[in-house]
């Protein structure tokens, strides 16, 4: 997240932070403590790194900065909204001989033309789109999950696919 700020030029910049709420420093709060970084802080601008994100990390930040002579906190904010992916299995109970379709649900929007990377049993499949269909046989069946081509680390919950 970014913040751009501008200050009278006779006023010298003591203390730029990033806070969620009571002005509070992330830096100094035990919540954050080793997953945030401020880049750029005394310039202009300032972007705040929050790594080794959690559910409760999904909150409004805003940025403050303090002069030798006043106090400036930014309008607005950044919110931070998580999603993460998901893999349905439809239909839920199979049977051999069956079609069944996998996909790989977000709810943020992806930009352009993403490309996923499906996984069954941890290995990597040769597919790469939002959605698959395939006839169940018992050699499908195992543990799927998926990801966004360029964001592999961050691969959805596996789900089992079982075929009676």
């Amino acid at each position: 997240m970014s913040s751009t700020y501008l200050y009278p030029s006779n006023n010298i910049v003591q203390k730029a932070f990033w806070f969620v709420e009571r002005n509070h420093d992330l830096n100094e709060s035990s919540e954050y403590r080793g997953r945030v970084e401020y880049l750029g802080v005394m310039g202009n601008n300032s972007t705040l790194r929050l790594r080794n994100l959690t559910d409760n990390d999904a909150k409004t930040y805003q940025f403050r900065f303090i002069t030798d002579k006043d106090k400036y906190t930014g309008k607005g904010g950044s919110a931070l909204s998580l999603t993460d992916l998901q893999v349905s299995v439809d239909p839920e109970t199979v049977t051999e001989g069956q079609t069944v379709t996998l996909t790989c649900r977000t709810t943020c929007a992806l930009t352009g033309s993403s490309a996923f990377i499906w996984y069954k049993n941890n290995q990597s499949l040769s597919f790469t789109s939002q959605e698959h269909q395939i006839t169940a046989s018992s050699g499908d069946a195992g543990s799927y999950s998926c990801a966004v081509r360029g964001y592999e680390n961050l691969p959805s919950p596996a789900v089992t696919l079982s075929v009676e």
